[in-house]
């Protein structure tokens, strides 16, 4: 007896024995285990196979569209066209409000979805946009586009950040740079 009153007993069998007779009386649980590891890895290999066989398939794809004669007429045809309305609109002394929308819109697409535009309108010295962003980053490089695609349009901006969301709501205003003709000797200062 030990210490607390209970028997212990000893025992004398050899430990390859005793590991023996517990891998007997629990070879139903090993052969179940063994089985589901066999089965989930065959599984985890025919899944690699298989995805690395479409993604084979559709870089051949895509190579043969990029190499295609047709695809690189339409890319040749939209980076003229861009260069064309960039040029256009460079050039351009008076508010068109059809180039100003085209631009305005073109902006948004080129976010990839971040930016939504809720009301566009037209004025005599300008424009006006109000819309939301999906972040702060996304108005800016919006508002960034705008003027770098109307190099004669000063765009001012105002934004609000909502913090629970992170979305960004904005303003922005356009207007023609005007140079001021008066010197700064006309101006009395005060």
């Amino acid at each position: 007896m030990d210490k607390v009153g209970n028997d212990t007993l000893l025992n004398f069998m050899p430990r390859s024995l005793r590991w023996y007779i517990f891998l007997h009386r629990n070879r139903l649980y090993i052969y179940i285990s063994a089985g589901l590891i066999i089965m989930v890895s065959a599984f985890c290999i025919g899944w690699a196979i298989h995805s690395y066989r479409a993604y084979l398939e559709q870089q051949t794809l895509y190579e043969s569209v990029q190499m295609n004669s047709e695809s690189k007429l339409i890319r040749e045809q939209y980076h003229n066209a861009q260069e064309r309305l960039s040029t256009l609109l460079q050039q351009q002394n008076t508010w068109d409000s059809q180039f100003l929308f085209v631009t305005i819109l073109d902006a948004a697409m080129a976010m990839n979805g971040g930016i939504t535009l809720q009301h566009i309108e037209f004025t005599d010295s300008g424009f006006s946009v109000d819309g939301t962003a999906i972040n702060e980053d996304v108005y800016h490089n919006y508002r960034q586009y705008v003027q770098a695609h109307m190099r004669k349009v000063t765009c001012d901006g105002k934004q609000q950040v909502e913090k629970e969301s992170g979305q960004c709501t904005f303003h922005l205003d356009g207007h023609t740079k005007q140079h001021d003709t008066n010197s700064k000797e006309n101006h009395p200062s005060l």
